[in-house]
């Protein structure tokens, strides 16, 4: 009989542990253009096409003027998060269009506090770099880096782009590869709306396509994360 309780004991623990890690992870899939994540989307201005790839069904933005927008932010009040976005950017340079933002986080266009996800497109070989900042009324951090030859990826595959913020510190990993990490004080941003595809405001179009973005209410372990 003893046994037997351990043994009960045992898989309750685990399908709790199941149950508190599948609420601490929320995913969008983009694989519509009417709602996300059960919230409505407005396109800015225009929405992107859905179309069928590889890894399923996605987003593909013209880099021109597509972009939507959700009045929903996933994270809440998480005091740490993980953020990752499956994506494949186009192979494609515009010139007048290198900084191609894909993910904005704030309460406003131009509210201070945000997050901000894009790529640093090369022209001369068609390779970016992902490029992660979060700013707050305190302070900024930046991480990009385009000289370093292993930071440098190629366009027209599909990445898993991580960005992880714990103890006032930022990480960002391309694959579950680490690149960079910088220090900065964020408070959580409960009420912001978040656009994809470009800043909110709207600017700096991406081009390419996004399969889904998955939001952590933790600082996830490279093993955890959804490599394509």
């Amino acid at each position: 009989m003893k046994i037997k309780i351990i043994f009960y004991h045992f898989i309750f623990s685990l399908i709790l542990i199941s149950s508190i890690n599948a609420q601490e992870s929320i995913i969008w899939n983009i694989d519509r253009t009417d709602t996300i994540g059960g919230f409505p989307v407005e396109g800015l201005p225009d929405l992107p096409r859905i179309v069928e790839t590889s890894k399923g069904k996605a987003a593909l933005f013209n880099g021109i003027d597509q972009a939507m927008l959700i009045k929903n932010n996933p994270l809440g009040d998480a005091k740490e998060y993980t953020i990752e976005v499956i994506f494949k950017p186009d192979s494609s340079t515009n010139p007048i269009n290198l900084e191609q933002r894909f993910l904005h986080v704030g309460n406003t266009p131009r509210t201070k506090s945000r997050i901000l996800m894009e790529i640093r497109l090369l022209k001369k070989n068609q390779k970016w770099a992902f490029d992660s900042c979060i700013s707050s009324d305190s302070s900024t951090s930046i991480l990009l880096d385009t000289l370093s030859t292993e930071m440098l990826h190629s366009a027209g595959e599909w990445y898993n782009i991580a960005f992880v913020y714990k103890h006032h510190k930022i990480t960002n990993y391309v694959n579950g590869v680490k690149e960079l990490q910088g220090d900065v004080f964020f408070n959580p941003l409960p009420d912001a709306q978040i656009s994809i595809g470009a800043r909110q405001n709207p600017k700096s179009w991406f081009k390419g396509c996004i399969q889904s973005i998955r939001f952590t209410k933790r600082a996830l372990r490279t093993e955890e994360f959804l490599i394509p």
